[in-house]
């Protein structure tokens, strides 16, 4: 039997503690993790957190209270604390000026605290829900939100809160609220199996497979990627495409386009594109390589794709892309495209004219109902790309946790891949990664003294991004 062991970790000038318990779940070795808080005297064991106060704990004794006088002698009146600072008031300064604020602030009363930290978490250091507590006591998050309750509780409630019918439905009320005042919002909707939120990374929330919904329905703005929505939907064809032709009815309500679905590919493609053709649903979607369609296509038509006339670039790399008429299954008129790797990298100094999200290495084929430029359909179809990244964080629940709790985790990731992409919009320009940018911000540290807050020295990097969004750098920040 594994034997249990006490996991640290620095933050800042503090050390965080937690117990490991080493499992197997189906198959998987995961850890069950307790955690203990902040390390006050490593050598006899004493630790600290807000909801047991100062105690010890050892692996042979388990949890023991300490006497008063110890707390006299050995713990300072007020402690420094030297924590993360850049990248969380740079976030919730560009946040708070956006028209989205006003609607999170209103998201979660009486646990807004725990909400916003999560949010922060997912956006700021994305990971498994483990580490979000060490995180929070590293990180000025911990002086924004005080009240957060980041143990399995206090996220489950949470959770819990965020996926029931009604809060969804209020949020995305207001979300469409605010998106009716932009003109000609175009979206794609994604087909998201479950398989694809579960993660190898199981951690102290450990994700049960029956609890999943079948599959997510994703919706992203076309051009700019900003996610729209999401609902769910059920595991076979027949029980897909109304749910999918629902969704498209809302987003229609709200005077949003959909302009194409990209159906996941393990579905029988004669039934699934069949019935999207019969409820005029457009489409993108791969063929699964090795199929017998994929063979014929691909055996009929690789001589004849390499040709000038049909070289595309995408991010960094070219390919061929032929534009093949097809008659799908029973007769259904499609267009297949026949995408092949070309291998070469651009020369140095080319400047790419898109943000890469998806690359697609050796040979693919894509069928759609729609007769697309050939230059359109790698940007098109790869927003799928995108939908899988962003819920692929889904992992992190306690065992029994309930459906509705993991909808609403759907819905912390939704707003995080939200905050994300309009942060992507702002740098884009600049051909800057958001991510890359926050870990430059990481690099300013505030010390925390007596509820005093004073923010270190800046590069001239971290300067210019606060001056890029016109955030304020802040020389002290009172209680």
């Amino acid at each position: 039997m594994a034997k249990q062991f006490i996991r640290y970790e620095r933050k800042g000038n503090n050390e965080y503690a937690s117990v490991c318990l080493p499992k197997r779940i189906k198959g998987k070795k995961v850890n069950q993790m307790t955690y203990l808080g902040r390390v006050l005297d490593k050598e006899n064991s004493l630790f600290s957190n807000r909801k047991q106060g100062t105690f010890k704990y050892t692996l042979e004794g388990g949890f023991e209270p300490v006497s008063a006088s110890y707390h006299i002698s050995k713990i300072p009146v007020s402690e420094a604390e030297l924590l993360d600072f850049g990248d969380s008031h740079f976030l919730f300064s560009f946040l708070q000026k956006t028209p989205y604020y006003g609607i999170l602030e209103n998201m979660a009363p009486g646990v807004s605290d725990t909400f916003f930290s999560l949010l922060a978490y997912h956006i700021l250091s994305p990971g498994p829900l483990e580490y979000v507590q060490p995180w929070w006591y590293g990180n000025f998050v911990k002086h924004l939100f005080p009240k957060a309750e980041l143990d399995t509780e206090g996220i489950s409630a949470l959770l819990e809160y965020l996926g029931s019918t009604e809060i969804q439905n209020r949020f995305f009320t207001a979300y469409f609220g605010k998106l009716s005042q932009e003109k000609d919002i175009h979206g794609i909707l994604v087909d998201v199996p479950s398989q694809n939120q579960k993660s190898d990374c199981n951690t102290f929330f450990s994700s049960s497979s029956d609890l999943f919904p079948s599959r997510l329905l994703y919706v992203a703005e076309r051009s700019s990627g900003l996610p729209l929505y999401f609902s769910y939907g059920l595991d076979s064809v027949s029980d897909l495409v109304q749910p999918m032709a629902k969704t498209i009815s809302i987003l229609h309500k709200y005077g949003i386009a959909t302009d194409f679905t990209i159906p996941d590919n393990r579905q029988l493609p004669e039934t699934l594109l069949s019935l999207l053709h019969k409820e005029a649903i457009a489409y993108i979607t791969d063929l699964v390589p090795g199929s017998s369609l994929f063979r014929e296509i691909v055996d009929s038509y690789s001589s004849k794709t390499y040709g000038p006339e049909n070289i595309v670039t995408y991010g960094m790399k070219q390919y061929f892309i032929k534009k093949i008429p097809y008659l799908f299954g029973d007769g259904i008129p499609v267009y297949a495209y026949l995408t092949l790797a070309n291998n070469q990298t651009m020369p140095t100094g080319y400047k790419q004219k898109e943000k890469i999200n998806h690359t697609c290495e050796g040979t693919s084929v894509f069928v759609s109902s729609a007769d697309l430029p050939i230059d359109q359909v790698l940007p098109l179809f790869c927003t799928k790309n995108k939908a899988n990244k962003d819920f692929g964080m889904l992992t992190g629940f306690p065992v029994g946790n309930s459906l509705q709790a993991i909808k609403g985790q759907f819905l912390v990731l939704f707003i995080a891949s939200m905050i994300t992409s309009l942060l992507d919009k702002e740098f884009s320009s600049q051909g800057l990664d958001i991510g890359r940018i926050f870990h430059e911000l990481r690099n300013q540290k505030c010390t925390v003294s007596n509820g005093y807050a004073i923010p270190g020295k800046t590069l001239n990097t971290i300067d210019y991004r606060y001056r890029s969004l016109l955030v304020d750098q802040p020389f002290l920040i009172s209680p």
